[in-house]
């Protein structure tokens, strides 16, 4: 973000701008909201238009000049991109509060293994880097649903449809925010 910024400061002197920012999900579910309207109110003479892809779509849409901006969460083919990071991740366990691990401070991958039933975005980044990490421990996921969003992992293990691995930034959020007195919490993972 201060590099938009950096780059669009001329616009702040009067010159009308719009800015097409296309983000995964995961970046959506995340801090983006606060960091665009952090930036809208230094720049109050840009406007910016979002929309939510999948991380191969974003990097299709900046190649392409549909977007001049993309924010992914992914492992893509960055070539000839210019990438710099924009935020960190934590990975947590997303559960209801009755369960076995809701007491626990941290909980090791190697523990839930056989417990998460919930996928979003299968065969994305971070379905593949579970399975990743899954299979470098001799193990095997194996989901009993597939879901396309952060919103709806949270009411699934909110309606007790079981857990999921989620970024821990984005399902707090979605917690506190998009489900008031919903009684998932999340657990960071060891």
């Amino acid at each position: 973000m201060d590099r938009l910024s950096a780059e669009l400061s001329d616009f702040g002197s009067g010159v009308r701008s719009h800015v097409r920012v296309v983000a995964a999900p995961a970046v959506i579910a995340g801090n983006l909201a606060e960091d665009l309207g952090a930036f809208l109110e230094a720049s109050p003479s840009v406007g910016i238009s979002t929309d939510e892809r999948t991380s191969p779509e974003v990097v299709q849409a900046v190649r392409e000049g549909a977007a001049e901006v993309g924010i992914l969460w992914g492992a893509v083919d960055l070539s000839n991109f210019e990438v710099e990071p924009y935020r960190r991740d934590h990975l947590c366990l997303s559960l209801r509060p009755e369960h076995a691990l809701a007491r626990r401070e941290t909980v090791r991958f190697e523990e839930v293994i056989d417990q998460l039933s919930i996928v979003v975005a299968p065969g994305g980044m971070l379905d593949t880097m579970l399975r990743r990490e899954a299979t470098r421990l001799s193990r095997t996921l194996s989901y009993r649903m597939e879901v396309s969003s952060l919103d709806v992992a949270m009411r699934f293990v909110a309606a007790g449809l079981g857990t999921a691995v989620l970024p821990r930034e984005g399902a707090l959020g979605h917690s506190k925010e998009t489900f008031p007195g919903v009684r998932a919490i999340v657990r960071r993972l060891g």
